[in-house]
């Protein structure tokens, strides 16, 4: 959470689903548990999703699921500062992976705009568009590029 806070997501996370929002309490508590134990600094503690799902008791699966999700949008965030009614409005077109470039159209004041998206941004996105997204995907395609664990378009007021 101090991270979205230093990036300034902290509004967007706020509404994540309560699953993922729980998901990430619990790892917060979990590394102030062990870097207390350790006595090192939270920048210093490093996990793994065993890690996570050991102390969480959360399938395998669930927490892939979490994790691979705010990893990927959290990344793009990040890089790109795209505003979170922005990132849920992209579509597949909307990714030049040549140029490394989010096209957001009808943003801040109705206006399109091109904006970078960083290497490992768009390598995240990539993995997502290979591994998770064709899974995702509901018949009619309506080509959004992040969905819902439903296959459906994030709604503006419940991103997860």
């Amino acid at each position: 959470m101090a991270l979205a806070d230093q990036v300034g997501l902290k509004p967007s996370l706020d509404e994540l689903r309560p699953q993922t929002r729980k998901l990430l309490a619990l790892i917060t508590e979990m590394v102030k548990a062990e870097c207390e134990r350790s006595e090192i600094a939270a920048s210093q503690y490093r996990f793994t999703r065993r890690t996570v799902r050991e102390y969480t008791k959360w399938c395998d699966t669930q927490l892939r699921q979490h994790l691979k999700r705010l990893e990927e949008m959290l990344e793009t965030f990040y890089s790109s500062g795209v505003r979170r009614s922005e990132l849920i409005r992209l579509k597949l077109y909307d990714l030049d992976r040549e140029r490394a470039t989010l096209t957001v159209r009808q943003g801040k004041g109705k206006k399109d705009r091109m904006i970078p998206i960083g290497e490992r941004a768009l390598a995240w996105v990539e993995k997502y568009l290979r591994e998770a997204r064709p899974q995702l995907a509901l018949e009619p395609d309506d080509a959004t590029l992040f969905l819902t664990q439903y296959g459906e378009p994030f709604h503006p007021d419940a991103m997860s």
